[in-house]
């Protein structure tokens, strides 16, 4: 949901979405070749390209993976919400009891540790050891899962984007998805580059998952629909590849997503002051009044309605326009 879509052949794009795909495309073309779906000729050229390179198949090859690319890139939205469990039909709704399960016994240890520290002296050193035991549950949880055990998604993955998502909200009563948008305006392009850097990573990682279920799927597809002679045995090998890939990527996934959610977290605390005055908000004096402040003005952005919103300080969005006095 965060960040924006990247430049065509840019660092980025090449890294987030060409890499997996060129990956994706060259077991495609292992998979045609066990099932005897190349020609005889092409099929032996291809084998040979690491030896005796050939214009037109490098051509055909790159093209693929541009284009598998692009559609990465156009559906990322979606692919990043079905890795993330959205979905009625989505099938990581099927082990979304694991999720759930871990966040209940996490959320309740916390609570029993808690009470067994509020009854103690705060000298003691029992008291010390509770409240230590307490910092690393807490240091689990915040960056896995989100702060409310309703918005539990079905993926670690999942949750460990809500956990960022969900910051600005508990911390300071911004909508993030509102607020998002109008927080790119402000941020300095240097601190939106390092974050385009990390979302690049998790973009790898993520489309690189996708890609290694959708083959692993293929595969299954192939055996069920044709027989071609030694294909199960040949087949040994490209699946257990695919096994291997989904489960390191999906790992991998989840720990550029916490990453890249640093970045997100660390821009609604450094550049949200930048993202009020350019509003034309006055500043608020306290921290009751800043989390009221932003609580009204998601509401408005969201619900449209500008009764919401406090009032604004139209002097200090007139002074930039200002031109300014002549050295003489």
């Amino acid at each position: 949901m965060f960040g924006e879509l990247p430049k065509l052949f840019d660092r980025n794009f090449a890294i987030g979405y060409l890499l997996p795909s060129a990956l994706f495309v060259a077991f495609n073309i292992r998979l045609l070749q066990i099932f005897r779906l190349l020609s005889t000729k092409l099929s032996s050229e291809v084998t040979q390209l690491w030896t005796e390179p050939k214009q037109g198949l490098i051509a055909t090859y790159s093209v693929a993976t541009f284009i598998v690319a692009l559609l990465l890139l156009a559906t990322s939205h979606q692919v990043t919400q079905f890795l993330e469990g959205y979905g009625k039909y989505n099938p990581f709704r099927l082990i979304s009891g694991l999720e759930k399960g871990r966040f209940q016994r996490l959320s309740a240890r916390k609570a029993t540790l808690l009470a067994q520290r509020d009854a103690l002296s705060p000298d003691s050193a029992e008291y010390d050891r509770l409240h230590a035991h307490i910092a690393d549950i807490m240091m689990t949880m915040v960056p896995r899962f989100p702060y409310k055990s309703e918005s539990v998604l079905p993926t670690a993955f999942g949750n460990t984007m809500r956990a960022f998502e969900s910051h600005s909200l508990e911390m300071y009563g911004i909508d993030s998805i509102p607020g998002w948008h109008r927080l790119l305006a402000v941020l300095p392009k240097d601190y939106r580059d390092l974050m385009d850097s990390a979302r690049a990573q998790m973009d790898f990682w993520m489309n690189g998952w996708f890609l290694s279920g959708f083959f692993l799927i293929e595969c299954i597809g192939f055996v069920a629909f044709y027989s071609v002679d030694n294909a199960r045995s040949l087949l040994i090998l490209p699946v257990l590849s695919a096994l291997a890939m989904v489960y390191v990527f999906s790992g991998m996934s989840k720990k550029a997503a916490d990453e890249w959610g640093n970045f997100v977290r660390a821009a609604f605390d450094m550049f949200r002051s930048d993202m009020l005055k350019k509003l034309g908000f006055k500043a608020p004096v306290n921290r009751a009044e800043e989390e009221q402040m932003w609580t009204n003005i998601s509401a408005a952005f969201v619900f449209g309605a500008k009764e919401f919103l406090p009032p604004r300080d139209y002097e200090a969005l007139q002074a930039p326009q200002q031109s300014k006095p002549k050295d003489h």
